[in-house]
């Protein structure tokens, strides 16, 4: 059914339940705000906000439960992928709309929703070796009885996780996706299988095998070095990127404080002899971005170009160092500082190596 047309209908039988309420169930301002509770729940479902709507229909119902309330409720819950909160609520809406004045609408409309959502609810089946049928299953916090070669769970449409824990093992846990109307399988038979002699089990047979080999010390030193020296050729390129393109800056400094000397006929090349107009501001204020940017790539190259040198220089130490490591004898750790700072034009850098 359109979610529209649904939500009309159940919009127009609340809103005559909340109207037919007399003072004797509560007060009129209570019934008031359940009514517009109900009205910003709907509009949040227009906008798709279910779970808000979750929230706004509750409330309603702790102000006054009505099957209708109920109803409204399920219908929420089953659009937020909630099927079984939702079937719990249609049921709740079939309970109290027997013996309710005009509950027999409600009460139609609840079983027919029902009745859909028990084809569309997904499952999950769990499957144990026969051995292991004392196994405590739990599929997201609930427990389940196992019956036959395991457990079928009915679940609400995601990711949905399953716990299998047994006496003499550690816990199993397994997380299958499931769709509406469908069933995720879970066969745990080989993860549970029946103990070997000795008493472990084929977890705990996996858990005592050998670990993988990690990265040797050795392995780890060769690799060092090429990395410290393709490293540092790469900041030392880009120091040289970083100079070439100050220089451009320099040159378009130049450009724009020679265009200033001509509008303000200049002496001694930064002194105007005439008043300074916006043109000639806007050259000057060109000569000292350009100036500036100059400055920073400097400042830049000269930080990034010591720290690809010095790179480079430990990483050809390293090798040099081979023979050493090859026999066992401890090498000192390169301890590398390097320092920058900018100067009025350019920058100064500093590195300082020590083995």
């Amino acid at each position: 059914m359109n979610v529209v047309v649904v939500r009309r209908h159940v919009a127009r039988i609340v809103l005559a339940a909340l109207a037919a309420s007399s003072a004797a169930h509560a007060q009129a301002g209570d019934l008031d705000r359940a009514r517009a509770l109900y009205d910003e729940a709907g509009e949040l479902e227009r906008h798709g906000k279910w779970p808000a709507a979750v929230e706004k229909l509750r409330a309603a119902i702790k102000i006054r439960e009505t099957p209708h309330l109920h109803y409204a409720l399920g219908w929420a819950l089953e659009n937020d992928d909630k099927l079984l909160e939702a079937r719990a609520e249609y049921e709740a809406a079939e309970r109290t709309a027997r013996g309710t004045p005009g509950g027999d609408e409600v009460e139609s409309l609840a079983r027919g929703r029902r009745t859909e959502l028990l084809a569309k609810t997904p499952s999950v089946r769990v499957i144990v070796p026969e051995a292991r049928k004392r196994a405590r299953i739990v599929v997201d916090g609930r427990e389940t009885r196992v019956q036959g070669d395991g457990a079928v769970v009915a679940v609400n449409p995601g990711a949905r996780v399953v716990r299998v824990e047994n006496v003499g093992s550690a816990p199993i846990e397994r997380i299958v996706y499931v769709a509406r109307g469908e069933t995720g399988t879970v066969d745990l038979t080989s993860d549970l299988a029946t103990p070997a002699r000795g008493g472990r089990d084929a977890a705990e047979l996996r858990d005592a095998a050998p670990e993988a080999p990690a990265v040797t010390r050795r392995e780890r030193s060769d690799v060092l070095p090429w990395v410290l020296v393709g490293g540092g050729a790469a900041l030392v390129a880009t120091s040289g990127a970083l100079f070439v393109s100050s220089l451009g800056d320099a040159g378009e400094r130049d450009d724009a404080m020679r265009a200033w000397c001509a509008e303000t006929a200049c002496s001694g090349g930064n002194v105007a002899t005439l008043p300074e107009s916006s043109g000639a501001a806007a050259r000057r204020q060109d000569a000292e971005d350009a100036a500036s940017r100059g400055n920073m790539k400097q400042t830049a190259a000269a930080i990034v170009g010591s720290v690809g040198l010095v790179g480079a220089v430990v990483g050809g130490m390293l090798f040099l160092r081979h023979d050493d490591r090859e026999t066992g004898t401890r090498a000192n750790t390169p301890r590398l500082h390097v320092g920058a700072a900018p100067l009025p034009g350019g920058a100064s850098a500093s590195a300082l190596l020590r083995f």
